[in-house]
């Protein structure tokens, strides 16, 4: 069947995912990508209008994902939600997709070298709320520092009100007045 993995990324935007599951196993169809939710729910909606014009009988698509605590109402038109106990990722279900994975010889949970944990790195997509509000500030800056290199206006302010100044001591990394 077809399966929809709606994650909740925020902001209004969800994390995507489909799966076509069969017998011989599963099958991701799409890349890793962040979309506003109401966005992706109008390309579920000209998918589904398509496939209606062409008569497509596939297996209706079944939705699921933490994302669907906020869009359920976006999404339920296009699909069989899942039972909410199936929304969120497990530890146990993580194990079950790794054990099923050992069963067809697709994955060795002994081979130390391709299953380290320490490679399992996260998949940004997207800047965080901090980097991009970052990048906001400091792009409706002027006229670019170039004695300092630094495009804040509030590093380049004395950091003492005190006639006599401050005394930096760098070894410490602390300012005393």
């Amino acid at each position: 069947g077809n399966l929809l993995v709606i994650a909740d990324a925020m902001r209004k935007e969800v994390y995507p995912v489909n799966y076509v599951l069969s017998d011989i196993g599963v099958e991701r169809k799409n890349p890793d990508r962040v979309v506003k939710a109401a966005v992706f729910a109008d390309e579920i909606a000209a998918q589904c209008e398509m496939s209606d014009r062409l008569d497509d009988a596939q297996s209706p698509l079944i939705i699921t994902g933490d994302g669907l605590v906020k869009y359920r109402s976006l999404f339920e038109p296009y699909g069989a939600i899942a039972d909410e106990e199936l929304w969120a990722v497990t530890g146990s279900g993580l194990i079950l997709a790794l054990e099923h994975a050992w069963q067809t010889g697709e994955a060795d949970p002994l081979d130390s070298m391709r299953h380290n944990p320490a490679n399992a790195l996260p998949v940004y997509t997207r800047l965080s709320d901090a980097e991009e509000n970052e990048r906001i500030r400091l792009s409706n800056k002027g006229k670019p520092n170039l004695r300092t290199g630094v495009q804040d206006d509030l590093a380049t302010r004395p950091q003492c009100s005190r006639p006599q100044g401050c005394a930096c001591f760098p070894s410490t990394r602390s300012r005393f007045c």
